[in-house]
């Protein structure tokens, strides 16, 4: 995949400015997840922005589907408020509603737990051990799982538009498997009903219906 070589820039770094090659295909999401652990940053809500201006970059976008080039200068800041007290107060610029057209789910096989997804980006993961608030911001919580060590804090992400559901990788470490596959860093699969995913090692699977826009499911 061509890459292109930018300047990060954040006052978070110990050399403030950092030159890093990317693919092109990343989302900004993922460039995000992968700055945090680079530099081992504690969790939070974090955002990305184009020297020059003063708006976030789409989390669900690439840097491709951006325009940014090779020479650009990209800047990387904290959010000040905590994920989990924005996400309380209904303000956690970071969740969008789906569309409504299909209800979708998580669960834990062999038949264990489900989790309804209700928003976008859906969190795949487990809280932080040390801030148990983080819990909040995850869709789909694994904390309680035996194997939770295997899975990362923001492990995948589901996304949906108009219907269609999607899943990528948040961790390049740490990569979700989709039907026996890894998805890679940059990478979105369509999800389909009953598609099997692996997150570390605990096994899930996807299951999605339509809907009738009114009443909820369809019989």
């Amino acid at each position: 995949m061509e890459r292109i070589t930018v300047t990060v820039t954040s006052d978070l770094f110990d050399e403030v400015n950092q030159e890093a090659s990317l693919r092109k295909n990343i989302s900004v999401r993922s460039l995000i997840g992968e700055i945090q652990k680079e530099f081992a940053l504690p969790d939070g809500m974090y955002s990305v922005r184009l020297q020059g201006s003063t708006k976030a970059l789409d989390l669900d976008k690439t840097l491709d589907q951006i325009g940014v080039k090779s020479g650009a200068q990209i800047i990387f800041t904290r959010e000040r408020r905590s994920a989990a007290r924005a996400v309380a107060e209904g303000r956690d610029p970071n969740k969008r509603p789906l569309s409504g057209l299909k209800r979708a789910s998580v669960r834990i096989e062999p038949g264990g737990q489900s989790f309804a997804l209700e928003w976008q980006p859906a969190i795949i993961g487990r809280p932080d051990a040390n801030n148990p608030a983080t819990a909040s911001a995850l869709a789909v919580n694994l904390g309680n799982h035996e194997e939770v060590k295997s899975v990362s804090r923001q492990h995948a992400a589901i996304t949906e538009r108009n219907g269609t559901y999607l899943i990528e990788s948040l961790q390049a470490h740490n990569l979700v498997k989709m039907n026996g596959e890894d998805v890679e860093i940059g990478e979105r699969r369509r999800l389909s009903d009953r598609d099997e995913l692996l997150v570390g090692k605990i096994a899930l699977s996807f299951h999605v219906r339509e809907t009738d826009g009114a009443d909820g499911a369809k019989a």
